[in-house]
């Protein structure tokens, strides 16, 4: 999209808000929010490598780009 545009891309970065039990929650129920339902599961050890697996591939669940004017 931003290829597309008149725009530069300066920048992006990647973030992973939510833990794996909002995944899993979500894959169970069809719902978000799962983070705050399901979180017996959450545990930063558990998170962080999670996360870490996910910023291998690109697969973060936030997306932030800044662009600007040609």
């Amino acid at each position: 999209m931003i290829n597309q545009s008149r725009l530069r891309l300066n920048w992006i970065k990647h973030i992973q808000r939510r833990p794996l039990s909002n995944n899993f929650y979500w894959l169970a129920n069809g719902n978000p929010s799962g983070y705050q339902k399901w979180n017996f599961m959450n545990a930063s050890q558990l998170d962080e490598e999670y996360t870490s697996q996910l910023t291998v591939v690109y697969k973060m669940d936030t997306l932030i780009a800044l662009v600007s004017s040609s």
